[in-house]
């Protein structure tokens, strides 16, 4: 009995080698893998969006800026319902008052 132990135990580790072997050139397929990963990336860099302009509080702008404003406003939002609109449309009151 101590004969066929040692009998189904070769060819486990045989087949334990053979995993390891396998698992090994899987490994060396996936190498040239992460190659195109690292190109994605820098295709990406020069895709980039610039960064957003910052937008001015609506207290520290000119009549002009706030015009301007306004008429970007009723394009995007179609209308003045926004609280944005509604303070853009307020500083033009205060400053055609002046």
């Amino acid at each position: 009995m101590a004969e066929e132990k040692e009998k189904q135990e070769k060819p486990a580790e045989e087949e334990k080698k053979e995993k390891s072997a396998e698992q090994e050139e899987k490994s060396a397929e996936k190498k040239p893998e992460a190659k195109p990963k690292a190109e994605v990336k820098t295709e990406l860099k020069p895709a980039e969006a610039p960064p957003h302009k910052k937008l001015k509080k609506v207290a520290r702008m000119t009549l002009a800026e706030v015009e301007t404003e306004i008429k970007s406003v009723k394009e995007k939002m179609g209308g003045f319902q926004s609280n944005f609109a509604q303070h853009l449309l307020a500083r033009k009151q205060e400053l055609a008052g002046k």
